[in-house]
């Protein structure tokens, strides 16, 4: 047994301190970490420091006024303008990011313009003008409907026999068994190239025939098995905690992204069959 721990310890030393596996596993965190910093960024800035104007020549803006400049809350500041010429004299001078005027057809067609100079108001900016056109439109119903104007349709697909079912509230539940499925590939995949790699170094210079006289063929194979197994493992906890740490980070920073909840079934599920097999 203890030539069995020593062949493991060996080979899993050898692969886990070289300059190719430390920055094939340490490169991977570093892109995860320089991608959902910039995914915050992009989204902490995204609505723009100028407020958006806009000219209700229709009136559907009277009953929830938009919010003010000093209110606290996450929301673009929102200029409202008697007529097109003002807004638009506010947007040359560089006082807005861009204005909406709304038609007098507007119940009619749903139609809104846009006007901007030289770079498009985000998307973000302009979800919330539409949330407030959207809330001013249903002001006069009751409360309750209001909710479920806003919320929106929930679409569960659920298995026939109940077994497995799919929230499109909750996009995890959909790419979470994608995401297993290919951890449990790289994870073999690495693990069948550490293999290969080591046979083949070992048959070129000859170290395969003195540990082959040396160690009972199961302490070898085992050991060679193990350790080259535990340095594909290292190398996928390194991987799935960096990403669960950058989701968290992400869910923190960004508070427009929908609430996501892990389905622990599944990934319980996944673990209890993912070492077995693997």
């Amino acid at each position: 047994m203890r030539n069995f721990w020593l062949v493991a310890k060996h080979e899993y030393l050898k692969i886990a301190w070289k300059k190719s596996f430390l920055l094939g596993t340490l490169g991977m965190p570093f892109i995860i970490v320089m991608v959902s910093a910039i995914s915050i960024l992009v989204a902490v800035g995204q609505r723009g420091e100028l407020p958006l104007g806009y000219v209700d020549q229709a009136g559907v803006l009277g009953a929830i006024p938009a919010p003010a400049p000093e209110d606290d809350i996450n929301f673009i500041v929102l200029q409202s303008y008697d007529t097109p010429a003002d807004a638009r004299t506010a947007l040359e001078n560089k006082e807005l990011q861009g204005y909406f005027i709304i038609p007098e057809d507007y119940t009619n067609t749903g139609h809104v313009e846009l006007f901007y100079l030289n770079k498009r108001p985000s998307e973000l900016a302009q979800a919330d003008f539409e949330n407030l056109i959207q809330m001013n439109l249903i002001a006069h119903l009751p409360f309750d409907i209001q909710i479920r104007l806003v919320e929106g349709a929930t679409v569960t697909v659920r298995a026939a026999d109940g077994s497995r079912e799919f929230d499109s509230a909750n996009i995890l539940n959909f790419i979470v068994p994608y995401i297993a499925a290919f951890l449990f590939i790289i994870a073999v995949l690495s693990a069948g190239g550490y293999m290969l790699q080591a046979i083949t170094d070992e048959k070129e210079n000859r170290t395969i025939e003195i540990r082959a006289t040396s160690l009972r063929p199961m302490e070898l194979i085992a050991g060679k098995a193990f350790g080259l197994m535990s340095v594909g493992l290292t190398q996928l906890t390194i991987w799935a905690g960096t990403g669960i740490l950058a989701l968290l980070g992400v869910m923190f920073f960004i508070e427009d992204l929908p609430t996501l909840s892990i389905p622990w079934s599944f990934v319980l599920v996944a673990g209890v069959f993912f070492l077995p097999t693997y």
